[in-house]
């Protein structure tokens, strides 16, 4: 019969005495692990909480099949390239320690109880030729070879646990691709050289495609790197704090020994805690702004935007007042030239009389100064005609006279 498995349904609870007991003298320890991904075999396998999973996918038939090409966000690299020599064969199913190893290529790490020289230069294991290689060929190689750690998350899930991956020599420079280039997939730090070339300064402004290079073997696999898509404002928001904690620098550090997916802390070894090592390694992450700054830069853009809507409607409304203005004011003028116009057609007999003068001796018939006076309309009916008023004939008379007849 097949174990259940929730066979600890059934655990009993222990006393305060015993609990303690057994809480203070473990015989099973937590494994210290890495989280990372790695690549031998041509599998992608990620490792977390001790536990290594390869990822797949299912094909059209439903089975469950390794996938080949992973989109990854790179968080951030350590640009100075580590060195770390096996003794024996290479066998992707073991872990062990190396021989000896150094975190800048430079001298062994302090913590190489033995180191195979005084420095890197003059060591006969980073010699080309101090390893051939397993295949027929005999190739020569370098027994110590250069790694590069970068710490990557998935796309599809931005806040998943950052991971490490440690990249061979093979999969870091490759200046012998044409094909490869010119189809857009480069080895690491052609990668990058490609999008400084196109203006991209950070590893994190884009989505990163990564696959295995299908011209080498499986024993010693090759990754490129090709770029995807730029991520978004909204993706921003997630990366940068990931970016910046102290989680990926380290990832990227070298308080970490050089194996692949090892898990097993330098500071488990003879070095120092992970937090300290940390702390005393070079910073390379790039400042970006902190959360806070984030929110008050939004605040501050919205409070500018604010002002300059509000700066708008009123400039909307002054200019709307002035053409009013303008409007009332063009009425106004064509009102004093239809003015004009009216006084050009007065009766001639006003005309008469502004040209005389007021010193004129010359009367002037009263008949003509009432014609003069009153205003012209179409509805008047025809005046009744009027009979000349001799000389010397009394104003009020004369008006009589000029309105009713003899």
């Amino acid at each position: 019969m097949a174990q259940e498995l929730t066979t600890f349904a059934d655990r009993p609870a222990l006393s305060p005495k015993y609990s303690k007991f057994f809480e203070e003298n473990k015989n099973i320890q937590d494994r210290q692990t890495v989280p990372s991904i790695s690549y031998e075999g041509k599998k992608w396998t990620i490792v977390l909480n001790g536990e290594k999973n390869i990822v797949q996918k299912r094909d059209s038939d439903g089975d469950l099949v390794p996938v080949t090409t992973l989109k990854v966000v790179v968080l951030d690299q350590n640009p100075v390239r580590g060195r770390a020599y096996y003794e024996g064969a290479y066998n992707p199913e073991t872990v062990t320690m190396p021989r000896c190893w150094s975190d800048d290529s430079v001298t062994p790490s302090k913590f190489v109880k033995e180191p195979c020289a005084a420095n890197c230069a003059t060591c006969p294991m980073s010699a080309k030729g101090s390893r051939k290689s397993d295949d027929p060929t005999k190739k020569e190689l370098v027994a110590c070879s250069q790694h590069q750690f970068i710490a990557v998350v998935p796309a599809f899930d931005l806040n998943h646990e950052p991971l490490r991956m440690k990249l061979a020599i093979t999969s870091i420079w490759d200046g012998k691709n044409k094909a490869n280039d010119e189809a857009g997939w480069f080895a690491f730090k052609n990668y990058t050289d490609f999008l400084r070339a196109n203006g991209v300064d950070h590893t994190g402004l884009v989505v990163t495609k990564m696959k295995f290079d299908s011209t080498v073997g499986i024993g010693y696999p090759k990754v490129l790197f090709a770029r995807d898509r730029f991520l978004t404002d909204e993706d921003m928001d997630v990366l940068v704090p990931i970016i910046q904690s102290q989680k990926v620098k380290q990832l990227i550090s070298t308080s970490w020994t050089p194996n692949g997916v090892d898990g097993v802390k330098q500071g488990a070894i003879s070095g120092p805690a992970d937090d300290e090592a940390a702390e005393k390694a070079k910073d390379v992450t790039p400042k970006g702004p902190t959360a806070e700054e984030i929110a008050v830069k939004a605040a501050q853009d919205a409070a500018a935007k604010s002002l300059a809507e509000k700066d708008a409607r009123k400039a909307a409304k002054v200019a709307a007042a002035q053409a009013a203005a303008d409007a009332a004011k063009a009425a106004a003028e064509a009102a004093a030239k239809a003015a004009e116009d009216e006084d050009d057609d007065a009766p001639v007999v006003t005309k008469a009389r502004e040209i005389v003068g007021a010193d004129d001796d010359e009367p002037v018939a009263p008949k003509a100064a009432a014609k003069a006076d009153k205003p012209k309309s179409k509805a008047e009916p025809k005046a009744t005609p009027t009979i000349a008023v001799p000389a010397g004939v009394p104003a009020g008379m004369a008006e009589l006279l000029g309105k009713w007849g003899d």
